[in-house]
């Protein structure tokens, strides 16, 4: 005889009875939980409709409060339908998770809330989101509806416009070479380069096309000054400090003339060094 084949994988949460999967009791507690919030949204959208949550609700001038509460209802009912329907698919395929109960405990509170922002949006954003406000209570019910449905995707298109309306400008990204100043007449081996780099990472460097040293990467303080010593060794005359900066996708270039007066002079007068000069004693005559 050949081996009796069992039921499929088992999904957590879910216990086995002889050869079926009965799903767990919280399954049966959210099944509740769904049917009682959509009762009470389809009650309370037919008692406003009705007039019987007074006068305030029904206006034959100005329904706005009426159709606020219809996505109010309408929106809570499309995120039961849509909590349902995955814990029902979740179910079939035997991958239940326990784990996921307070995203399901959610759903109506939360559908509730896209419901009635989708409709101030509508209202208030209309043209900038491209979308006609709803005008009959039909119709605010259906979007409400859908975006209850649809709640994480909802909730992320408001992020998007949030971030559209109250972006923060940053400031342009800047690079100003502040030593040495154009004209200026630099003497020594080396010059001082600072530089005030708004907006630069780490990357900034300088070089003297003149020159056949390396280029010399600046040191940056967190308030955007860099600066670094510059090596000069060719011969003296005029020269171009050229300082380069990447800032994110951009690279920003900035150039000064100076003069090179080279090497520092030594002191007129000075004393020769150790050892050049005999003392008394040593190699005169006696």
């Amino acid at each position: 005889m050949g081996a009796s084949k069992g039921p499929g994988p088992m999904g957590p949460g879910m216990p086995r009875t002889g050869s079926r999967v009965d799903p767990p009791a919280a399954v049966w507690w959210l099944a509740a939980y769904f049917s009682c919030c959509s009762f009470l949204a389809l009650w309370l959208s037919l008692l406003a409709r009705a007039g019987a949550l007074g006068g305030v609700f029904v206006s034959s001038t100005d329904p706005t409060l009426l159709h606020a509460l219809y996505a109010l209802c309408w929106g809570a009912l499309g995120a039961c339908l849509n909590g349902a329907w995955a814990a029902a698919k979740h179910c079939a395929a035997r991958d239940f998770d326990e784990s996921w109960n307070w995203w399901y405990l959610a759903k109506p509170p939360m559908g509730a809330i896209v419901g009635l922002a989708v409709y101030v949006l509508s209202k208030g954003l209309g043209s900038f989101l491209g979308m006609a406000p709803a005008t009959s209570g039909l119709g605010v019910a259906a979007v409400a509806l859908v975006a209850g449905f649809a709640t994480e995707r909802v909730t992320r298109k408001i992020e998007d416009v949030s971030k559209t309306l109250f972006a923060v400008s940053e400031p342009p990204p800047t690079l100003t070479i502040l030593e040495p100043v154009s004209g200026q007449h630099v003497a020594g081996d080396s010059v001082r380069v600072v530089v005030n780099a708004i907006g630069a990472g780490g990357y900034v460097r300088a070089t003297c096309p003149q020159e056949s040293m390396a280029p010399v990467d600046l040191v940056c303080s967190q308030g955007g000054l860099c600066e670094a010593l510059l090596p000069l060794v060719g011969p003296a005359g005029p020269k171009t400090i050229r300082v380069t900066a990447v800032v994110g996708a951009q690279v920003l270039t900035a150039e000064a003339e100076f003069e090179h007066v080279g090497p520092t002079p030594a002191p007129a007068g000075g004393t020769a060094p150790a050892g050049d000069a005999a003392g008394p004693g040593e190699g005169g005559d006696t």
